[in-house]
């Protein structure tokens, strides 16, 4: 079965192609008649495959969050297209692949993932950190986990709020100080704090930033280290400042 070949396929003729192809099917169509068929097979990665697809009805889709299989429990949870109050029932499966899938979907309501802020399981929470649609509040509280990789990911996160930004500018591992720096949100004053940092890759990446500030870079062009003085020199604030 091939991609281009799916248009245009009914119902029962998608009964007779093997699993294989039944996933890309699954994956693939935008029919609902099909998704709806193809929810109730008898394979787990089908119906999963099938619960992923954003094409798939709301109804359809709320019915498999109840699946016995964990793996279709996932896919229903990865939906952008589920219902905030299925996402939250899921919030509360007891596999952590089904939790970790509703942590990073933006259509998980605040108040869901305010309640897996909580959770045991370390990749639940750096799925939040990641999620595109998580609040600053939400942030500001991940900022403050004992793990460095959900740290790391709050960090990264370009909803954050620059008071958060500046409290994890001062964070003692390098990993969550590179993703500061690296945040479109950083200021120049927030990257001028870096320009003694103890490790080179973090100030390295503060001469390498566009945002970093022409005084900055003026500092950095000294720096002991030779990568971090030829990133400041080639930084195109540096060359413009030089150039003016």
């Amino acid at each position: 079965m091939k991609a281009e070949n799916i248009a245009g396929l009914t119902v029962d003729q998608v009964r007779l192609i093997p699993k294989k192809g039944k996933i890309l099917i699954a994956e693939k169509t935008t029919d609902e008649a099909i998704l709806k068929d193809l929810a109730t097979n008898r394979a787990p990665e089908v119906r999963a495959m099938a619960a992923s697809n954003p094409c798939i009805s709301g109804e359809t889709v709320a019915a498999l969050a109840s699946d016995a299989a964990p793996i279709v429990r996932a896919g229903v949870a990865a939906n952008a297209n589920t219902a905030p109050d299925v996402l939250a029932k899921l919030a509360k499966d007891p596999v952590p692949e089904v939790r970790i899938s509703v942590a990073g979907n933006p259509s998980t309501t605040q108040e869901t993932l305010f309640m897996l802020l909580d959770d045991r399981e370390v990749a639940v929470r750096e799925a939040i950190a990641h999620n595109s649609n998580v609040s600053e509040v939400i942030i500001a509280e991940l900022a403050g986990d004992d793990v460095d990789s959900v740290r790391e990911g709050a960090a990264s996160n370009h909803n954050i709020n620059i008071l958060t930004l500046s409290e994890l500018a001062e964070d003692e591992r390098m990993g969550v100080r590179l993703q500061v720096v690296n945040n479109p949100k950083v200021t120049p004053e927030i990257l001028a704090t870096f320009v003694n940092d103890f490790k080179a890759q973090v100030r390295k990446a503060v001469a390498s930033n566009p945002t970093t500030s022409a005084d900055t870079l003026n500092q950095l062009i000294n720096d002991k280290d030779d990568a971090v003085s030829a990133s400041a020199r080639a930084n195109p604030s540096f060359v413009a400042e030089k150039l003016w």
